[in-house]
């Protein structure tokens, strides 16, 4: 047997790969317990008032959109009527818990001037944290804190750093709220945080606070006003249109600016909060000027102006002392200040007829105006209204020669304006080789437009045009006719070369012919615009703007993706900047007629029109998007897409009348179109009719809790001391009617459409009875007047034996005990006639203060009312043996100069002798005397002598009428006249 080799063993390890799968779970384990712990975050707590919307383990808290924690549990809290909830920090956001720290949840939300969290409609809600400072010192510097009390809406501003507070003074109310806000240069600057009314001192303060990064605008010349809409007048230095932020027109607010950046102001520093922003350019020095009459001047609304320019401000007017005349408080612009000076006077212009023409016709649609003639001397706040005087050419004016075919209806003295400004005087004009030639300055202030390019043209009033592109009826501006004036301007770019002395330049009979002497090739803007049927433009059609060619119509294609016809249209340069994101055009299509406030536009295409077809566009007052690419079919159906597109707020409103506005009448605010009557009906639950009315976007402010509509007047009549105004509404209202609406001082409702003004603004007057003998002349709305200034006026009649006055509420004072009420109607005499509003008005009622407790019920004073009674003046009596031709009235003379009148004629007690009581003027009394001689000089009297002849004598044109009585002095030594004192009148 053959010994086989043992066998070796050999030991060999091995390591299974299964074991690899529990220590990769356990570093697992060890590596998430350890990152747990280094990166797990705080905890805190915040109360709410509600949950709604927060999901445990999914509601995120989150700064300037980056996640930072979350929700991960809910509590209860202790008083039961909120919910604590639970949010886990992540690591990094350690520093949110921090005392003062600000939490809100974050949800959709629609207000007047902003849209937040629409995002969350979809992602849901979620918890918002905003740090109490930005300074990372000043955080670390903070105590710890883990609870806290979350805010129920959302910080209106986050301003980084500090915030400058400020109080604001108004005497009237601001009619602001908290929250609105603070604007700088247009840009929100801050907010509005209360508004509290101080009993005590009777004002308003208005808390603000403002980011520091506009402190450095807070100094001694800051200026705050209050801003709301859109202010818009009409007085003499023209058309004014002040805008305020969009946010400003919606909500209201305050803005403010400074003459310079400076010392940045100590918190809670106080300012005055003026009522617009013109107010802030007035100074605080009060001119006061004394008038025989308020002849129409109106606080708040009368200019002041100084060549041209407005200066400023009529800020009241009310009776003077013994209210014999009116006192006009006037504030002029600070940087115009020196203008009251010894030397100035005031002189008051408004519409009048003499031998040189009518004068200041404008004045009667713009209101009368105070102008300044400035003087050289100290400072003067005290004037006494002055006549006109004549108005000399400033020194160092600039000499210039107009030429044109006619003269038109330039005279010497007529205005040149630039821009509204009166920038230069026409000297005088000539007749040379069948051309007119005219003289004229520039003043020297002026010069800069004295250079070539300039040109001129006439501002008539009213301007009739006829030519290939049809006929136009349009009005001029009224500020810039108020002299048959000159206009001036430049249609390009201003030329540099200075006018030469004597320069002969052209006068064009208006400013479309001028504008045709300046056109010329400067390139052309072309546009697009989409319409659905085109069949009626053609190449080469017009282009209108206003009645006026401005371009032409181009090439024309089909849309294919759309299936709308788009056609370009060419504009002339000097047009181009008319057409922008507001613009909006129509097809012309025959004769129309436009109603644009006072104005009247009628247009008559010519036959190039009618072959070719065109359109014409304007411009809204905003941007009208897609709007503005559209050709509409006709005028009409472009405004109500543009009123579609501008429109804010839809009102309705209620009639007790059986017919209501029709639809499409216009909404008129203080004379302004600021909506229209879009739909009406009729209401069966509330029994009346109604209309629903959309106001424009800019208008929106002006709807408050005391606004009231009324139905418009064509004509509204208006009598005073004057006479009578004869106002006339937008003529669009004669045709469509037209609805007015104004804020008045009480809340009564704001959903009625009153009959007329007066109904409307009834609810905030005194309410007068006042008992009738004969009211056969006197009619509803006679005005009632105290020393020519209207107080008033008459609501209703019943029959003829009781009146209801309407008194306005600052004349409160003078419905006493002892009043004087009496009727005034048409008098007739050789000097012409007395109150002749009254055959066109009616009746008119005058009346007396009283002294006495407050009434309310008067009787009319049926016997004649002397035209002195309640002035101020000596009063005598006169005997006589006859009463010659003296009545009440009949005027007393002093060296043929009248001094007063008389009072009242009748029988001495006893019948012996006639008694003749006369008033002097106050002035005059002091030429009364204890040995003065009277003397009747009515009539004629004449006298035949054999050796003296024939002699005739006669007094004035009036005293032939009515008497008179002349008295003279010869020894003026002797004492005065006493009060009652009675004279002989000598009547030989």
């Amino acid at each position: 047997m053959t010994d086989l080799p043992k066998a070796k063993k050999i030991y060999k390890r091995q390591f299974s790969i299964i074991w690899l799968t529990p220590i990769l779970a356990v570093g697992i384990i060890v590596w998430l317990l350890y990152n747990g712990y280094v990166n797990s975050g705080k905890e805190i707590r915040v109360q709410f008032d509600t949950g709604a919307g927060l999901v445990i383990g999914k509601t995120p808290l989150k700064y300037r959109g980056i996640t930072i924690g979350k929700v991960v549990d809910f509590e209860i809290a202790d008083s039961l009527d909120k919910v604590v909830v639970v949010i886990k920090l992540d690591h990094e956001a350690a520093g949110v818990a921090k005392v003062g720290n600000k939490f809100w949840i974050v949800k959709p939300e629609l207000s007047l001037d902003r849209v937040t969290g629409l995002e969350t409609i979809i992602s849901g809600s979620y918890i918002e944290v905003q740090p109490p400072s930005y300074d990372l010192a000043d955080l670390e510097s903070r105590d710890d804190e883990s609870f806290f009390v979350g805010l129920k809406a959302p910080p209106r501003y986050e301003f980084s750093g500090d915030v400058v507070n400020v109080n604001l003074i108004s005497e009237s109310d601001p009619k602001l709220f908290r929250g609105m806000t603070v604007f700088h240069n247009s840009i929100e600057a801050g907010q509005i945080l209360s508004v509290t009314y101080d009993n005590k001192n009777n004002i308003y303060l208005v808390s603000a606070m403002i980011s520091s990064e506009y402190g450095q605008y807070i100094n001694e010349t800051t200026k705050f006003w209050n801003i709301s809409g859109v202010d818009i007048s009409l007085d003499a230095s023209g058309f004014n249109l002040h805008t305020v932020p969009l946010l400003g027109a919606f909500q209201g607010g305050v803005a403010f600016d400074a003459e310079t950046t400076g010392r940045r102001a100590e918190p809670l520093d106080e300012y005055d909060l003026y009522d617009n922003y013109e107010d802030t350019q007035l100074s605080r020095m009060c001119i006061t000027l004394d008038m025989p009459d308020s002849y129409g001047v109106k606080s708040d609304r009368t200019p002041v102006m100084f060549k041209g320019v407005k200066v400023g401000l009529v800020k009241d007017v009310k009776l003077n002392n013994d209210r014999s005349g009116a006192v006009v408080n006037i504030m002029l612009m600070k940087k115009y200040l020196d203008l009251a000076a010894e030397g100035s006077r005031f002189v008051l212009r408004q519409p009048s007829i003499s031998a040189k023409g009518v004068e200041n016709i404008a004045t009667a649609v713009t209101g009368v105006y105070l102008e300044i003639i400035a003087g050289a001397g100290e400072p003067k706040y005290e004037f006494t209204l002055a006549e006109e005087p004549v108005v000399d050419v400033p020194a160092g004016s600039i000499p210039i020669i107009m030429t044109a075919d006619e003269k038109g209806s330039v005279n010497s003295g007529s205005g040149i304006y630039f821009k509204g400004v009166r920038a230069g005087v026409v000297t005088g004009y000539r007749l040379e080789d069948s051309r007119v030639i005219f003289d004229a300055v520039i003043f020297k202030e002026f010069r800069e437009i004295a250079v070539e390019g300039l040109y001129f043209w006439e501002a008539d009033a009213l301007k009739v045009r006829m030519s290939g592109e049809g006929v136009s009826i349009k009005t001029t501006p009224v500020a810039q006719i108020l002299e048959s004036a000159v206009k001036a301007g430049f249609f390009g770019a201003r030329g540099k070369k200075p006018l030469e002395r004597d320069t002969v330049l052209a006068l064009y009979p208006d400013e479309d012919t001028a504008k045709e002497a300046y056109i010329a090739k400067q390139g052309i803007r072309k546009i697009y615009l989409i319409t659905e049927d085109a069949s009626s433009l053609a190449k080469g059609a017009p282009v209108l703007y206003k009645g006026f060619k401005v371009g032409e119509l181009g090439n024309r294609f089909l849309d294919a993706d759309t299936g709308k016809v788009r056609i370009s249209a060419m504009i002339q340069p000097e047009y181009k900047k008319l057409v922008n994101d507001k613009t909006y055009f129509w097809k012309l299509g025959g004769s129309s007629v436009k109603f644009e406030g006072s104005e009247i536009k009628v247009s008559a295409p010519d036959i190039k029109e009618i072959v070719l077809g065109g359109v014409e566009f304007d411009n809204a007052d905003a941007p009208l998007g897609s709007v503005g690419s559209v050709i509409y079919e006709d005028h009409t159906d472009a405004q109500k897409a543009v009123n579609a597109a501008l429109s804010a707020e839809k009102v309705r409103l209620y009639s007790d009348k059986e017919t209501i506005t029709p639809l499409g009448a216009p909404v008129l605010y203080r004379g302004v179109k600021a909506g229209e009557v879009y739909s009406t009906g009729y209401d069966k639950k509330k029994k009346a009719a109604y209309a629903d009315v959309i106001l424009y976007r800019e208008f929106s402010g002006t709807l408050t809790d005391t606004t009231r509509f009324w139905k418009s007047d064509s004509f509204s009549f208006e009598a005073t001391g004057r006479g009578v105004d004869i106002k006339a509404e937008p003529i669009a209202s004669y045709t469509t009617g037209a609805l007015n609406y104004e804020s008045f001082k009480k809340p009564v409702g704001t959903d009625i459409i009153y009959s007329d003004r007066g109904a409307a603004e009834a609810p905030d007057l005194i309410r007068v009875e006042l008992q009738l003998s004969n009211a056969s002349n006197l009619k509803r709305k006679a005005p009632v007047l105290c020393n020519g200034v209207q107080i008033g006026y008459v609501n209703t009649i019943a029959g003829d034996m009781t009146a209801e006055l309407l008194i306005y509420e600052k004349y409160a004072d003078f419905l006493r005990e002892g009043a004087k009420f009496w009727i005034e109607d048409v008098k007739v005499s050789l000097e012409g006639f007395e109150n002749v509003n009254s055959m066109i008005y009616g009746a008119k009622i005058n009346m007396f203060p009283g002294s006495g407790e407050a009434l309310f019920t008067f009787k009319i004073d049926d016997t004649p009312v002397s035209p002195y009674y309640g002035r101020k003046g000596l009063r005598l009596v006169l005997r006589s043996d006859s009463r010659s031709s003296l009545e009440t009235g009949s005027p007393v003379y002093y060296r043929q100069v009248p001094a007063g009148g008389v009072e009242w004629v009748r029988l001495a007690d006893d019948g012996s002798r006639v008694e003749v009581g006369i008033f002097i003027e106050d002035k005059y009394r002091h030429l009364v005397r204890s040995v003065s001689v009277f003397e009747s000089v009515s009539g004629i009297n004449a006298r035949f002598g054999l050796f003296s002849g024939f002699r005739l004598k006669t007094g004035s044109a009036k005293s032939i009428l009515m008497g008179g009585v002349s008295f003279t002095t010869e020894n003026m030594d002797a004492p005065e006249a006493e009060e009652s004192q009675v004279f002989e009148l000598k009547t030989d």
